[in-house]
């Protein structure tokens, strides 16, 4: 039902589009209709993809951590919900999963911390300095959010790297997985309290994909 459109490549890695993206675009296009002037238009359609560069270059982190260990990446994909980075099949030591799932929010401390210290001589305009602060907001948010340990985020993939070094793998997935479910109906109950559409598309995503690690981890063992 739903198709992904190639848009591009990147150090080698082929960049797709999924077609539920578009509806985020065409919802921010309507909402930047009740803006009358240019700029604030611009700004309405602008910042969504300013987000999902950075959300490319997150993802590219842990792409570029993989390869350093001599796994490749198929493609990443762009969602309304962020970005997914497919592997290919391997299993990483613990320690390893642990450099792959933080390299995504290292970037985006890094270049949180890029525009913080080039802040000074580059924030020369009022609107150069707003979408510099967006940009340094966008990093941490995204950062810190990933690193909640809801399995399969990047936080719970190093808590399952943790476990899996005092419990095993099978124990340490089955864990983080639990974790992940807990927060995905976390995710979903906050979304319909604040009419957030995108966090329970997330929570749904959490929990499925959670629930789909088990299933595997059920036939790998």
């Amino acid at each position: 039902m739903f198709k992904s459109w190639k848009i591009g490549r990147i150090a080698g890695i082929d960049l797709y589009l999924h077609s539920t993206f578009l509806l985020l675009l065409a919802f921010t296009a309507l909402s930047g209709l009740a803006y009358h002037d240019p700029l604030s238009q611009l700004l309405n359609l602008g910042l969504p993809l300013m987000l999902f560069t950075i959300v490319v270059l997150h993802e590219l982190g842990h792409a570029l951590a993989a390869r350093h260990y001599g796994v490749g990446t198929r493609e990443i994909t762009l969602y309304p919900i962020g970005g997914v980075a497919r592997l290919q099949a391997a299993r990483f030591t613990a320690e390893q999963e642990m450099v792959v799932s933080a390299a995504g929010p290292a970037v985006n401390f890094a270049l949180a911390g890029a525009a913080w210290l080039l802040a000074p001589s580059l924030a020369v305009t009022p609107l150069a300095a707003f979408l510099l602060s967006q940009f340094l907001v966008y990093n941490l948010g995204l950062g810190l959010f990933n690193l909640v340990p809801a399995f399969p985020m990047d936080g719970g993939r190093i808590l399952r790297a943790f476990l899996s070094r005092r419990y095993g793998h099978a124990r340490a997935t089955l864990t983080a997985a639990g974790w992940g479910q807990k927060f995905a109906w976390v995710f979903g109950i906050l979304g319909l309290l604040t009419a957030s559409f995108n966090l329970v598309f997330l929570g749904i995503f959490v929990w499925l994909a959670a629930a789909a690690e088990v299933s595997q981890l059920g036939r790998r063992w």
